[in-house]
This record gives C-alpha cells, structure tokens and sequence, in this order.
C-alpha cells in the first residue's frame, strides 16, 4: 500500500456552463452564419429598365431581364446594360455646301437596346460606356459631318427636321451590326448656330426680309382699303340709282293711274251722255217744260219777219 504522499490527483477540468453540446452549437451556429452570408452573397438584382450578361469564370452565361436571382458566387459576375439610352453630345462642328460651318452646340440623341445586343456587346466591345464611347460618338459625329453638307445655310433652320432625320437614318445603318433596335435612333439639333460674322449677316437679312414683308402687308392693308371703299361708294352710287329710279317709277305709275282714272272717268261720262241722249226726247223735253211753266208768256218774243213766233209749242189737250 502507497503511502499518502506518493498518491497521483488527477486535475478536475471545468467544462463550465457550455458543456460539450454547448460548443456543437456553437459550431453549427456558425455554420449557419457562413452558409446565410453565402446565400446573401449570391443574390443579385438588375434594375427596371436594364439587362444584366452574366460570366462565370470569365466565360459568358445567360442574359438576365430586370428583377432579382440567385446566382451562385463562385466566380460569377454581371455587367448590366441600359435598355434605352439617352445621351447628349456638345462643341461639333460641319462644313456646309456653301463653305460656311455649322456649329453644333448640343445634339441630343438616344437609341434602344435588344437583350441580344447587350450581349454581343458584352462579347465585342465591354461595357456599355465603352460601347458609346468608341462606337456610337465616334459614328454620331461622322453622321453629321456626312449629313451637313449637303445643305447650305439658309437650308439649316427650315429644314432642321429633315436634316435630323438623315443623320438618324445613317447613324442606324451604322449601327446596325450591333443589333440595335430598328427605327429607334433619334437626334434632336437643340442647339446649333453659325459663324458670328455670318450670323450678323443672317440677322440682318432676315430683318430686312421682315421689313419688307411688314410694308407689303401695309400696302395689302391699305389695298384692300381703298377697295372696300371704292365697293361702297359703288353700293351708295347703285342704291341712290335704284332710290331714283323707284321714285321715278312710282311717279310714272302714279301719273299712269291718273290718266287711266280720267280716262274711266271720261269713259263713264261720255257712256252716260250716251245713255242720256239716247232717252231725252224733244217730247219729253216739252213735257218737262210745260210742267214747269206758270202759264204766263214772256215779255219778249224773238221771231222773223212781221209775224210773232212762238217760243215753244204747247201740245194740245187732248182731253
């Protein structure tokens, strides 16, 4: 039997509260940590508007439309592209076809991309800020020094619109290899002026083109015055003619009535002597006269020769 002081004590590990299951939680709680930070790490999102051409490892994958997906993070990447693009390009400047130069202050311009040119893009050129600036600046400008020409300047402005349309339709043939969207290329010429010598020039023609349009629509003015004018003073002199001849008429009319009343009158006279001579007899003319007789014999006869004559014949009684 060992003596007391030659007896081996074994330490006491204290495990604490943890315990052995205590640090397998731990563990796993950890495990869970790295796997949600991966999980979150491949979450990826494209905004509205744009498309996003995803590599891995450098190779391209897929094209992605906006929203959001899960991607796994090893080794993935993605360059989004916008869908339309607006963009503004300043300071250019084109000859003219009658040797003056047109200065482009500012041209603004946008075109669309398909979800195919994103990423043939993505597989010729890079990104897309690389794209406008080697390919579509570049392009832009050679249409509008091409386009330019062929106007002179006094062309510019009345035909500004046609002159924008030739240059989108020449920067969308140019840029038709990289699968843009047909017919949505459009330039807008905001801002375009001319050599400031010329510009007065300009100004002071077209000031003089006002002036002389002003005195013509004077001298139209006062045309059409004096026309108007003259139709009235033509009206006043017909009405006066017409009022002259009306009154004329009704005093023929009128002295054509009187006539034709004195006429009738005269008619109807003339009918009633008629009527009157035809029933008047010398008989009845003595009758009326005896009637009236008093029976005395006038104080003085009128007769021929030595005899008296009598002044009337009374008719016997023939009782």
């Amino acid at each position: 039997m060992r003596p007391p002081q030659d007896r081996v004590t074994r330490p006491q590990v204290n495990v604490g509260r943890w315990g052995r299951g205590g640090c397998a939680g731990l563990a796993g709680a950890g495990l869970l940590f790295l796997l949600l930070i991966f999980g979150i790490s491949g979450w990826n999102t494209v905004e509205s508007g744009k498309v996003g051409v995803t590599r891995r490892f450098g190779e391209i994958q897929s094209v992605k439309a906006a929203g959001g997906f899960w991607a796994l993070p090893i080794g993935f990447s993605m360059v989004e592209y916008d869908l339309r693009v607006v963009n503004t390009l300043s300071e250019q400047r084109a000859a003219l076809s009658n040797q003056q130069t047109l200065f482009v202050n500012s041209a603004a311009y946008q075109y669309n991309l398909s979800p195919q040119a994103a990423q043939l893009l993505q597989e010729r050129i890079g990104s897309q800020q690389t794209f406008e600036d080697k390919v579509v600046i570049p392009k832009l400008q050679n249409a509008i020094k091409t386009i330019t020409p062929l106007y002179t300047a006094a062309d510019v402005f009345p035909k500004r619109a046609e002159l924008e349309q030739k240059m989108e339709e020449r920067l969308s043939a140019d840029l038709e290899e990289y699968n843009i969207v047909p017919n949505s290329v459009d330039i807008t010429l905001s801002d375009i002026d001319f050599d400031p010598e010329f510009r007065k020039s300009i100004d002071a023609k077209a000031k003089a083109q006002q002036e002389q349009q002003v005195e013509l629509a004077n001298l139209e003015k006062l045309k059409t015055k004096n026309q108007q004018e003259i139709q009235q003073t033509q009206t006043d002199a017909q009405r006066a003619q017409l009022e002259a001849e009306g009154k004329a008429n009704a005093a023929r009319e009128a002295a054509q009535g009187e006539a034709d009343s004195v006429k009738l009158r005269a008619a109807a006279e003339a009918e009633a002597n008629t009527r009157v001579n035809k029933t008047v007899t010398p008989e009845l003319i003595n009758y009326r006269y005896a009637q009236q007789w008093n029976g005395q014999l006038p104080s003085t006869q009128i007769g021929q020769g030595s005899g008296v004559g009598a002044l009337l014949q009374i008719p016997a009684n023939n009782k």
